[in-house]
């Protein structure tokens, strides 16, 4: 996956940093993930009004929904190898429990 590469064939164009971004919206507040991501909250803000404007939604609830929406149903059409690198990935920046 590439830093600046269309994520999994999204239908939006999200680049991978953009996809991430979106996932942890449905978790994390703007400084967290600027944390987790080793970003500024003004990098996430930048990040984010990429991703509104790219998925025509005006706030983090339906960018993080529709984003999910999508995953669910491209998860069967992707290599089993592909989902689990990015979910792994994933679950390394949620917080320990």
């Amino acid at each position: 996956m590439s830093p600046r590469g269309n994520f999994c064939g999204n239908p939006w164009g999200l680049t991978d940093r953009e996809a991430r971004v979106v996932w942890m919206l449905a978790a994390f507040q703007t400084k967290c993930i600027a944390d987790r991501l080793g970003i500024t909250v003004a990098g996430v803000q930048d990040v984010l009004r990429r991703v509104y404007r790219k998925m025509d939604v005006h706030h983090a609830a339906a960018a993080a929904v529709e984003f999910d929406r999508w995953w669910q149903g491209a998860k069967r059409n992707l290599a089993d190898a592909t989902v689990r690198l990015f979910e792994i990935e994933l679950l390394e920046l949620e917080p320990a429990r």
